[in-house]
């Protein structure tokens, strides 16, 4: 009796990873649609508000729509400390995420678009952000369906054979 309950706990372990991997390339489909969505939110605030960036980015980060991009939050709350370039940066490189080191890289450009330029160069440098962010929710959509399906079944299978192998 005991034996079966450590195989069957042996063999879920496996099985928990594989669910876990899976999950990982969601939450990051699910942060870059978010991050699609607050580059649009940004197009629109600097296209027709006269608000400072600051402000902007605090608006934003107090919306629950964005609460998968927990660097929003941090930004605005450095953004007393340290002006807006760096406080960007920091937080997309210091937040917990499931996102890829280029989507990354898109979102921390974003640091020296916004209060650069005019707004009409801000509005097409955000413009080739978001459709490289675009082109990544693709290839996070191919992932998620292809390796997500591969890593839980590879999790429950392994699973199964340790468990044969224990009994």
């Amino acid at each position: 009796m005991l034996r079966l309950a450590g195989a069957l706990l042996l063999a879920a372990c496996p099985a928990i990873i594989g669910i876990l991997l899976s999950s990982g390339l969601s939450r990051r489909r699910t942060e870059l649609l978010q991050a699609i969505e607050l580059i649009e939110r940004l197009k629109t605030e600097i296209s027709y508000s006269a608000r400072e960036v600051n402000e902007i980015v605090r608006g934003l980060g107090e919306e629950d729509c964005f609460e998968k991009l927990s660097f929003l939050r941090e930004c605005s709350a450095q953004l007393s400390k340290m002006p807006f370039p760096q406080a960007w940066r920091t937080a997309v490189q210091s937040a917990p995420t499931a996102m890829s080191g280029d989507d990354l890289e898109q979102l921390a450009s974003i640091s020296r678009i916004l209060g650069a330029s005019d707004a009409e160069g801000q509005l097409s440098a955000l413009e080739v952000v978001e459709q490289n962010l675009k082109r990544n929710l693709e290839q996070a959509q191919q992932l998620c369906t292809t390796r997500g399906k591969l890593y839980r079944s590879m999790g429950a299978l392994s699973g199964a054979a340790l468990a044969i192998l224990i009994l």
